[in-house]
């Protein structure tokens, strides 16, 4: 399986990430999540702050200049 998605959480603070099929875990973080307005708010400004970091449309777009600048 692929860690892409529990690395860019860990990388990025925006997310929990639970193994799949781990109850225990998964009841662990949505407590967390639950009682602490904080951190959730702060996780949700992480995740747009990486969003407009990697994901939006000029990031994306500088990524395939790079490529195309690079096999010219």
């Amino acid at each position: 399986s692929s860690d892409l998605i529990p690395r860019t959480l860990a990388e990025s603070g925006a997310g929990i990430a639970v193994p799949p099929d781990n109850e225990v875990d998964f009841i662990s973080a949505l407590q967390i999540l639950i009682s602490d307005g904080n951190k959730r708010v702060a996780m949700g400004a992480l995740g747009r702050t990486w969003v407009e970091r990697h994901a939006s449309a000029s990031a994306v777009a500088k990524r395939y200049e790079a490529i195309y600048l690079d096999n010219r």
